[in-house]
């Protein structure tokens, strides 16, 4: 391997085993427990997710982006490395990615094309800042897509009928909605407009919890819900 080479590698490496939460690689593990799905398969496709997530945050930290210097409690790629190292990491990641997703069908490719598109039009939304659509369906495309992929991965894996993939995506979509909430009020961004968003998408979760597949996996599911909501919310 040449040493230009050896450079990317490493800032791939650097930016995906950073300390991370994984919990889009978590969702996919629960739910492929609960639909028996090959836990090699599974953990294929969370890895791919993650790599999908890490693509996403490199380029985000960009100067012509964010500008973020810091990621992950530790200086951000572009920082560690080079403007265009980190652009390039961040390409490879999701080459990458889409070759893990590819031996798992069309299904899985065509939502992992649709939720990353959506994901990159709500970033030029937010950069955007034309007030167009609202602050929250920006946060749904940010955010709740790929939650929305994470879990629409392992229907697509387990072959579940159309129906219950609709339930996946939308727990994804709601899941996102409150876990950027989360991430508001922690940043005291927007008064008490993450708040409301918080209760009523913490709300949505639960219900479809306890009213659909699901339920088989309540305990952990919950268990999540706390997790994520720990920090701005007092114990159950």
């Amino acid at each position: 391997m040449f040493p230009a080479e050896e450079e990317l590698f490493d800032a791939i490496r650097y930016s995906t085993l950073a300390e991370s939460g994984c919990i889009r690689g978590f969702l996919i593990l629960e739910f492929s427990d609960l639909f028996n799905a090959p836990f090699g398969d599974a953990l294929e496709v969370a890895s791919a997710v993650e790599m999908i997530h890490s693509f996403s945050l490199i380029h985000d930290d960009l100067p012509a982006l964010d500008n973020s210097l810091e990621r992950r409690n530790q200086p951000a790629c572009h920082v560690a490395f080079s403007e265009s190292t980190a652009i390039l990491a961040g390409d490879a990641l999701l080459v990458l990615a889409y070759q893990l997703l590819s031996h798992y069908g069309s299904g899985i490719i065509q939502d992992a094309s649709k939720y990353v598109l959506e994901m990159i039009v709500g970033q030029v939304h937010d950069l955007k800042q034309e007030k167009v659509i609202s602050s929250s369906e920006i946060n749904v495309m940010k955010t709740g897509a790929l939650f929305a992929l994470s879990c629409s991965c392992i229907g697509h894996l387990c072959n579940r009928a159309n129906d219950d993939l609709d339930i996946l995506r939308k727990f994804g979509y709601e899941f996102g909605r409150l876990f950027q909430a989360v991430d508001d009020i922690t940043d005291d961004d927007a008064g008490d407009y993450p708040c409301k968003t918080l209760n009523k998408s913490l709300e949505c979760c639960r219900k479809m919890i306890n009213t659909s597949f699901m339920i088989q996996k309540k305990a952990i599911l919950s268990e999540l819900l706390d997790y994520v909501t720990e920090s701005v919310l007092p114990p159950r």
